[in-house]
């Protein structure tokens, strides 16, 4: 990574955590820009301001691939002790044995009555279950810049999730305006006790909503990252071109 790094005119990464420890390595061609929310969703998002409230309560809703590494094991078991989860919707293609073994999981209440599978599905129809669910959560153990985090913002989710790649900053964990709970990798009960929180919190739950909704529409935008790039490439052709003049002077 040094290496390409060193042969850049200049490098951009998408979270806070790695432009700092490539700073403090001593870096100085490194920038920060977040990846945007796609231009369709943002309407869709500005359409859905003022809409009355269609979201269901006790719903909840998983999007990605059903594999171990999401989490998913551990959302289907936290949310089996939560009674009041009438409805765990897990968006996304999956293998008929983790289904199985999900659903031998869910059985610990109401015989899994309450999980369903959509498989993969169009990214409307994936918008219109974030627009009738109070809750999103995206338990991954690894993860980079989760686009389905800002897009369910975007549509007014809360969020849970763990804190893993640019997660926190993205849900604005730590300040006064937080968008959701974050909690760490591989711990069903932490994640037990945030879903827990929500459920029975549906005022906050809908506060997380509307905070991640006006985050996302003021920071993640394509008009706002793109005048970020913009910046990075007018600094990097201007540091190619001092650089292939101090070159053309050498010779």
């Amino acid at each position: 990574l040094k290496k390409v790094i060193r042969k850049s005119t200049m490098s951009i990464v998408i979270d806070q955590k790695s432009y700092g420890t490539l700073v403090n390595e001593g870096f100085p061609n490194i920038a920060y820009v977040a990846n945007p929310l796609a231009f369709d969703t943002e309407q869709k998002a500005r359409e859905f301001i003022g809409w009355p409230n269609h979201r269901q309560p006790g719903r909840l809703i998983y999007v990605g691939h059903l594999i171990k590494a999401k989490g998913v094991f551990e959302l289907v078991e936290a949310c089996a002790k939560v009674p009041d989860i009438n409805e765990l919707i897990l968006i996304g293609p999956y293998e008929e044995a983790i289904k199985n073994e999900l659903i031998k999981l869910a059985n610990f209440r109401s015989d899994a009555k309450w999980l369903s599978f959509t498989g993969a599905v169009p990214i409307d129809q994936v918008l219109e279950h974030m627009l009738h669910s109070p809750v999103l959560a995206l338990p991954s153990y690894t993860e980079g810049f989760p686009m389905v985090i800002i897009e369910a913002m975007a549509m007014g989710c809360a969020i849970v999730a763990t804190d893993v790649g640019a997660i926190p900053e993205m849900l604005a964990i730590g300040t006064k305006s937080p968008c959701g709970i974050c909690i760490p990798s591989k711990n069903t009960e932490k994640l037990h006790e945030a879903i827990l929180k929500l459920t029975a919190n549906p005022h906050e739950t809908e506060r997380f909503g509307k905070k991640g909704m006006d985050r996302v529409l003021k920071n993640y935008t394509i008009e706002k990252v793109f005048g970020q790039y913009k910046t990075v490439w007018e600094k990097a052709l201007h540091l190619t071109t001092n650089a292939n003049s101090q070159f053309n002077s050498a010779i």
